[in-house]
């Protein structure tokens, strides 16, 4: 039996999926286009009057530091996945259910991608989206296609 679909717990399974290639070139991307912009207004700034140069500074340090999350999230962005829970990890945050009380699964589109939703018992309680923007396996599409899926 395979232990990723059924209730056996002779040992565990855990998967780690991070973002796709695409999806972390975007993230680097934008982490490189917010440090550049930083760097920009910090030197645009040599020449200002006090006041002015305080701004950019402040302007400066908020996309330094938006461009710094970009490149964590790169890397630390992951869906969990393993014999006992579902979790979704970000850079600040941590979502996750236990996988024997995950029964339903749907498709859906957000606005700018497609997701996965996961429900547990019944469709009312909390459900975990996972944007399709990971590298999944045949283990993880397999478990996925042992749930009921409700119409979307």
């Amino acid at each position: 039996m395979d232990p990723l679909i059924g209730s056996q717990k002779t040992e565990n399974v855990a998967h780690s999926y991070g973002f796709t290639w695409w999806m972390k070139a975007v993230y680097l991307l934008a982490a490189g286009l917010t440090v550049c912009a930083a760097l920009f207004l910090a030197a645009r700034s040599t020449g200002a009057n006090p006041e002015e140069k305080i701004w950019h500074w402040i302007e400066a340090a908020a996309l330094a530091l938006s461009g710094i999350y970009f490149a964590a999230a790169a890397f630390c962005s992951c869906v969990f996945f393993d014999n006992y829970s579902v979790n979704v990890r970000g850079v600040f945050v941590t979502s996750s259910l236990p996988r024997h009380t995950i029964h339903w699964f749907s498709y859906a589109k957000n606005q700018w991608m497609n997701c996965t939703i996961l429900y547990p018992d019944a469709p009312e309680t909390k459900k975990l989206i996972i944007v399709h923007c990971f590298s999944f396996d045949e283990d993880w599409h397999r478990w996925i296609a042992s749930l009921k899926q409700l119409p979307s």
